[in-house]
């Protein structure tokens, strides 16, 4: 499935732990993300959604606090009262985070 996503994809979240390959923004509900990977932080990070009525091309950079990235893995989830817990899908591939690490070492 990761190889079919493309920016602008909603991804459903499952509520239990699981490894992203996308770069994207919280839109609803909440998570626990480690990002040990890509970060070295030992803490577990609180990511919390991004109202939709702010969402537009000036928050897709890098909001820490919205943003989830590829190679992480989400530890807890948190729905919201009704719904469930999704994603807006902003990077794939070599334009992620960790996509962007490996063509850096690559480089070198």
């Amino acid at each position: 499935l990761s190889g079919e996503l493309v920016p602008g994809d909603i991804v459903k979240i499952p509520l239990s732990a699981s490894d992203l390959t996308f770069d994207g923004i919280l839109i609803s509900g909440h998570v626990v993300v480690d990002e040990a990977m890509l970060t070295g932080e030992s803490v577990p990070i609180l990511k919390n959604p991004l109202p939709l009525d702010k969402l537009d091309e000036e928050y897709y950079p890098d909001k820490e606090v919205n943003a989830i990235f590829s190679g992480t893995r989400i530890l807890q989830t948190r729905p919201p009262s009704s719904g469930d817990v999704y994603v807006l899908v902003t990077r794939t591939g070599f334009a992620t985070k960790k996509g962007e690490t490996v063509k850096f070492i690559v480089a070198l």
